[in-house]
């Protein structure tokens, strides 16, 4: 006997929606997570509008939607030039995490999965079970489950392990955010950021880090601003994460895009693998979903849209494999395919944009500031609103034409 078909770890996007999907199919689903919910997750707020993919979502979107931006701009290091691009569509909708993840385990609860406050510790599987072992030493087993607590997930090292890969990120490969969204009004958001809920991004973090990629961002939502920034795990641990964040600022007070001497009384953190996806996300009755396979755009930090669909894919994986009761990794493997086929040369192409193209931030702001369809294609890669892949070649003939015009 098993405590549940299935476990999925991590009440996340991925791991909610895979609950969701796996109730909706039939089966008992046990969705365990440390926090409780409604609980906040340091992160950026934007879904691209492949979200509209889902019906659960796009159906209530209006339930936990802050703004609709239109409009953005994407600032050089040196902040000596900047493009900006404006849409008739949107370019991605403002939620807030405490409501959005809140919104989605609900759906899951209302499907049929059951919620526990668990914090998963140890995850192993002998051939006819997996058992999770919990920080409180609880024990529970299921046929199979799904790995979605994020870059440090238990089931994720377990198959990293077990399928010859590093068990954890490194330094090169783990990004460090910081976030606050700070309460500046209605008024002010209008004033400044108008209808369009303009959204804006500094490379390299407006030059505050010294080395590495980085970047920050400011998004505009109905009465608070989304504000933070990230680098690479190597750069963030040499700097004074407080003093560079009040310095980040300062910047954007002296362009007028907070009140002046706004405080910050305190600021949320965050894991996001850079690197692109594990090698191999699935193994004997596990599969990994979401930032702990690192299903995270390399140049925005965008997650949420692969994470859903993670779990979607997820979910319909293990509901086959119970239908032939195979639960193998022979038998899970269609999951990878799934993915990769889907979403993950996109992926690949991001890692090779933020590797290559993004080394030469400032020449790729002034061509783009220079060259319309260069200036699209880029806000487009910075907010996963189209495929990566579809626009590799066109973003790289615009750069080469831009630069052999320069000569």
């Amino acid at each position: 006997m098993t405590d549940a078909d299935f476990i999925v770890c991590g009440a996340g996007p991925a791991g909610a929606t895979a609950a969701r999907g796996l109730a909706s199919f039939g089966h008992s689903v046990l969705l365990l997570d440390r926090d409780d919910f409604p609980r906040d997750k340091a992160c950026g707020g934007g879904l691209c509008p492949h979200v509209f993919d889902f019906p659960h979502v796009r159906e209530n979107l209006d339930d936990v939607l802050e703004s609709v931006c239109t409009r953005g701009m994407i600032y050089s290091p040196s902040l000596k030039g900047h493009i900006d691009q404006r849409s008739e569509t949107p370019l991605f909708y403002n939620i807030r995490r405490k409501r959005f993840d809140h919104h989605l385990v609900n759906m899951a609860r209302e499907a049929g999965a059951e919620l526990k406050r668990e914090h998963v510790a140890r995850v192993t599987e002998d051939g006819t079970k997996v058992r999770v072992t919990t920080v409180a030493g609880n024990e529970l087993t299921a046929k199979a489950l799904v790995g979605a607590t994020g870059p440090y997930d238990p089931a994720a090292r377990y198959v990293r392990e077990h399928t010859g890969q590093r068990p954890l990120w490194g330094e090169d490969e783990i990004g460090t955010i910081l976030v606050h969204e700070f309460p500046v009004g209605k008024g002010f958001i209008d004033e400044v950021y108008g209808e369009e809920r303009l959204s804006i991004i500094h490379l390299l973090t407006a030059g505050l880090l010294d080395g590495g990629y980085g970047y920050g961002w400011v998004f505009s939502k109905n009465d608070v601003l989304n504000i933070g920034y990230g680098g690479f795990k190597r750069d963030m641990k040499e700097v004074d994460r407080r003093s560079v964040f009040l310095r980040y600022l300062k910047v954007l007070e002296q362009d007028g895009y907070v009140p002046e001497d706004l405080p910050l009384d305190r600021f949320r953190g965050a894991p996001l693998p850079l690197k692109g996806a594990i090698r191999t996300t699935y193994h004997n009755r596990m599969l990994i979903a979401g930032d702990a396979a690192g299903f995270i755009s390399p140049i925005s930090g965008e997650g949420i849209y692969y994470a859903m669909d993670s779990g979607r894919m997820a979910a319909e994986t293990l509901h086959r494999a119970s239908q032939s009761n195979d639960y193998t990794a022979r038998g899970l493997s269609g999951y990878q395919k799934e993915w990769n086929r889907a979403w993950g040369r996109d992926l690949e192409i991001l890692k090779l944009f933020a590797n290559r193209l993004m080394a030469w931030p400032e020449a790729i702001i002034r061509y783009g500031m220079k060259d319309e369809v260069l200036r699209r294609y880029l806000v487009a890669i910075f907010i996963s609103s189209e495929s990566a892949y579809r626009l590799k070649t066109g973003i790289v003939s615009r750069v080469v034409r831009n630069f052999l015009l320069r000569r």
